[in-house]
């Protein structure tokens, strides 16, 4: 006899899983929720470009992105950004598609509270990432050269690997920066303490299409654990958040601007605690796991009906 269920979820990363999912879910007269995330089109040809739009492939993962959208009786993406992206793009129904952010594991990230603040020290500053292009890796290495050359007392951690990695690293050797340490790729469990030893955190900050449909993990990390945190100022992250008040916010692309909101939050310790505070309120209100949790649960509810 076969499993009971009330309904067939396929998750992140199973495009190719929902025609066959949508054919036992016909047959159980179940609905079908496609957990998309993210679009394979947007990533990997409108970001990565490791696929031509011209080609056939390119043609293929449109399609694929397409037809999982179609089958699912309703798709859930990460911002509502992504949702009119997916609107416009795969001409999705707008009645069946929804956002729920992904916020992070609180219990691995988790905010110690007040950090003690040492005299005439340096300024540090956190990024982790696959050095994908719509991080922008090279606004960073730019602002950090900016800053060093005027003599700031500010220092650069880069962790991880990805697509532009080796290109990023030789970037930073040519224009001889020496305010940036290149750190390999650590597990999930390592980050916490990385984070922890830093006093601001980067978020993204590239121009590609999906730069401006998503929320990075790496935002609500940082103020799960209490950082303050600059990234670029998007219609993703205008959804949630407010610059000033719970983030720091710069153009994309924009160099000089990092650069400069860096220079404030080293100068302005207040508006640093100011950040880190409210940015806590925020995650523990609408990005924890007990408050995804229930967006989960609450959608499912609509949908098992």
């Amino acid at each position: 006899m076969g499993a009971v269920c009330d309904l067939i979820w396929v998750g992140f990363l199973g495009h190719t899983d929902v025609p066959l999912a949508k054919i036992i879910s016909l047959i159980k007269k179940k609905p079908l929720i496609f957990d998309a995330f993210v679009s394979l089109y947007e990533a990997s040809v409108l970001d990565r470009k490791l696929i031509s739009a011209k080609s056939f492939a390119g043609f293929r993962t449109y399609m694929i992105d397409r037809l999982a959208c179609h089958l699912a009786d309703l798709v859930i993406v990460d911002t509502k950004a992504h949702v009119d992206y997916f609107i416009k793009e795969f001409k999705v129904n707008i009645n069946k598609i929804k956002h729920i952010y992904v916020g992070t594991d609180d219990e691995i990230m988790i905010n110690k509270g007040d950090r003690a603040e040492e005299l005439d020290k340096t300024f540090k500053v956190f990024f982790y990432g696959t050095y994908i292009p719509l991080h922008g890796i090279e606004y960073i290495i730019e602002a950090a050269l900016i800053l060093q050359k005027m003599s700031e007392d500010i220092a650069f951690t880069l962790v991880g690997s990805g697509q532009t990695y080796d290109v990023m690293k030789q970037l930073a050797e040519q224009k001889q920066i020496l305010n940036i340490k290149f750190l390999p790729k650590v597990s999930y469990e390592e980050l916490p303490g990385l984070i922890a030893a830093h006093d601001v955190c980067l978020g993204i900050f590239g121009t590609t299409q999906k730069a401006y449909n998503v929320i990075p993990n790496k935002v609500f990390d940082a103020i799960a654990m209490g950082l303050p945190i600059i990234t670029a100022d998007t219609p993703a992250i205008r959804e949630v958040f407010e610059h000033g008040k719970n983030i720091y916010l710069v153009p994309t692309g924009d160099a000089k601007a990092l650069a400069n909101a860096i220079i404030t939050l080293k100068s302005d310790i207040n508006l640093r605690k100011i950040l880190a505070v409210e940015g806590y309120k925020l995650f523990k209100k609408q990005f924890s796991l007990e408050a995804t949790s229930e967006n989960v649960s609450n959608l499912i509810r609509k949908v098992a009906k």
